[in-house]
């Protein structure tokens, strides 16, 4: 008779891994940023995001130009926003986050928090004992 407390299926095994290796994949940190922006801000455009970044995560961080539209374009893509060409003179468009969008930014959300407890957390009190 096998125990099973000290054995794990091959299955669970295949879970505990994917799951270690999902939260060393690249996060879209400027995906979960503008999806967060967008839903403060309904109808804002690529400008204001420009403007507004900053502000928005009390940080001197700045988004180039076209990592804004580029990002914005991908998002409207895969359908997490919608555009509409706004009314007036010039050219630009107003975004809005879709219900995927929400769903999208939720589960971002998720995986942010659970890379600063169980990566970063753990990292930055490795660090400071070390240096101690």
């Amino acid at each position: 008779m096998k125990n099973m407390d000290y054995e794990k299926k091959p299955n669970d095994q295949s879970k505990e891994i994917a799951e270690k290796q999902k939260i060393l994949r690249p996060l879209p940190i400027i995906r979960a940023l503008f999806l967060a922006l967008i839903m403060r801000n309904p109808q804002i455009t690529g400008y204001e995001i420009l403007q507004i970044v900053p502000e928005a995560i009390n940080s001197s961080l700045k988004v180039k130009t076209g990592t804004v539209y580029t990002e914005l374009r991908k998002l409207e893509k895969v359908g997490l926003v919608n555009s509409i060409q706004a009314s007036g003179g010039r050219r630009r468009r107003q975004y809005e986050i879709t219900a995927l969008g929400l769903v999208e930014l939720k589960e971002l959300n998720i995986q942010i928090k659970t890379r600063i407890q169980s990566l970063l957390e753990p990292l930055l009190e490795f660090i400071d004992s070390t240096l101690t």
